[in-house]
């Protein structure tokens, strides 16, 4: 697709919702971002943990801070090329999150 928009920064984007389960456990809502112009994705997420700080329960694929404290690669959650892969980035970091919820919990571990 070719839009023309009034400001540079405005884009328009689908939106797919799912929710995800771990060890048998609703633990997060994954909202999946495909962008038209170009094929990329991205994501957000919210978890139902509790527990844990806000800046953890609530974030996206691009928060380069969370990514860098749990030991990620921030490029490879930059710019998804697939579905699939945008996915499957949403299911690991969110795995990764709820193993290490216990020192995640302290936000002292995460400033």
């Amino acid at each position: 697709m070719n839009l023309k928009y009034q400001n540079k920064g405005n884009v328009i984007y689908q939106v797919e919702d799912y929710e995800f389960r771990y060890s048998g456990k609703k633990i997060a809502k994954i909202e999946l971002m495909i962008f038209l112009d170009e094929p990329s994705y991205a994501f957000t997420y919210k978890l139902v943990n509790e527990d844990l700080p806000s800046k953890i329960k609530e974030s996206s694929s691009n928060d380069n801070l969370l990514l860098q404290k749990l030991g990620l690669d921030v490029y490879k959650y930059a710019d998804f090329k697939s579905k699939e892969a945008a996915l499957q980035g949403a299911i690991d970091l969110i795995s990764l999150i709820d193993k290490k919820r216990e020192e995640l919990v302290d936000v002292s571990n995460f400033v």
